[in-house]
């Protein structure tokens, strides 16, 4: 099993990453992409410059990646909040193109096919069922 410091190591690795501002507050289900917590009330999102891609990291993570040098000391022009539903919608339609290709190929197995998505650690390779099962989740409502 990895250390913290091994998963933060290896989800910085090759990423040149630019923090965003307007954080991503209390939404239910959210993952940090860094270490797979599902822990995080406020998630920072960070633009892969080296991919045009986005990741959302809780504040624990981004202190950590901020003082190896992974986060740029500038900040980028996008609302994170408007990448988070953006990245979050790519997500999703690759998870279901993925599903769709994963069904046709497997249409003569037996065992489920696994693929990797792009949803953090704790969604890596993981088969079809139980990503649905994840990403079902309800959401979580403030009570008056």
């Amino acid at each position: 099993m990895l250390t913290y410091e091994q998963r933060l190591a290896e989800f910085a690795h090759g990423k040149r990453l630019l923090r965003l501002p307007r954080p991503v507050r209390d939404r239910a289900g959210a993952y940090c992409d860094a270490c797979g917590s599902n822990q995080p009330r406020t998630l920072y999102a960070l633009k892969d410059l080296s991919r045009d891609r986005f990741h959302f990291v809780g504040d624990t993570c981004l202190t950590r990646l901020a003082k190896s040098g992974a986060v740029l000391k500038r900040y980028g022009r996008e609302s994170g909040q408007k990448a988070y539903e953006s990245e979050m919608a790519q997500r999703t339609h690759e998870l279901d193109g993925g599903e769709a290709a994963a069904q046709e190929a497997s249409a003569g197995e037996t065992a489920p096919p696994t693929y990797q998505l792009l949803l953090g650690p704790r969604w890596r390779s993981c088969s079809i069922s139980k990503c649905r099962a994840r990403s079902s989740r309800p959401t979580r409502g403030k009570s008056s």
